[in-house]
């Protein structure tokens, strides 16, 4: 579905007429195999996104736990912790998210194979465009994230927990400690969507 919707948007217009015959037109002129291009470069790139986004959102929550022990965080601190997460995540990664794009590209109409596989593309972009050239189109990226913008961290912070638990344990931390040691019978149904 990636590889359809990647060509669908790069085709010209009245290429494809849906996304299953997109699917059925690389099959028939790349073989089976053409469905799956960029697909390492996607599963690379969800470990640096996933283990940057978490570990500098707890970090920074924690920094201001720390400088401000008896103040829950605001939305608009978590949004801003949470963003700058993001964002840091997707300066890691998103070189990755380029060669799943030119590999994803490569074979269309218009478009000859020109790289081997992702240390291919990496070291060809870098000779002829540069290290600017990995982060070719990032700016429409974080715009798309900027929609999104990480307000789920915010959001299971400030609300997962906190309609049935008393003011000391909104926290997302204290929330889920105290979840932990609750019978199973009586744990907050809304808090345990959460974990």
């Amino acid at each position: 579905m990636e590889v359809a919707k990647t060509r669908a948007a790069l085709s010209a217009q009245g290429q494809y007429r849906s996304l299953a015959h997109c699917m059925r037109n690389c099959v028939k002129h790349e073989g089976v195999g053409a469905l799956y291009k960029g697909l390492l470069a996607s599963l690379v790139g969800i470990v640096p996104y996933s283990g940057v986004d978490l570990a500098l959102y707890s970090l920074l929550t924690d920094t201001y736990a720390a400088h401000f022990p008896d103040s829950e965080p605001g939305v608009l601190t978590l949004l801003a912790c949470g963003s700058t997460a993001t964002t840091c995540a997707q300066l890691v990664s998103y070189p990755l998210q380029l060669v799943r794009t030119r590999l994803q590209a490569q074979g269309m109409e218009g478009r000859p194979v020109i790289y081997n596989g992702i240390v291919d593309c990496v070291a060809k972009t870098v000779n002829t465009e540069g290290i600017r050239g990995l982060y070719r189109g990032i700016l429409p990226n974080f715009m798309v994230s900027a929609g999104r913008l990480k307000g789920a961290h915010g959001l299971i912070d400030r609300s997962a927990c906190a309609p049935r638990l008393p003011h000391r344990h909104r926290s997302y931390r204290a929330c889920r400690s105290r979840y932990r040691r609750w019978p199973s019978r009586t744990r907050p149904t809304r808090c345990a969507s959460a974990f």
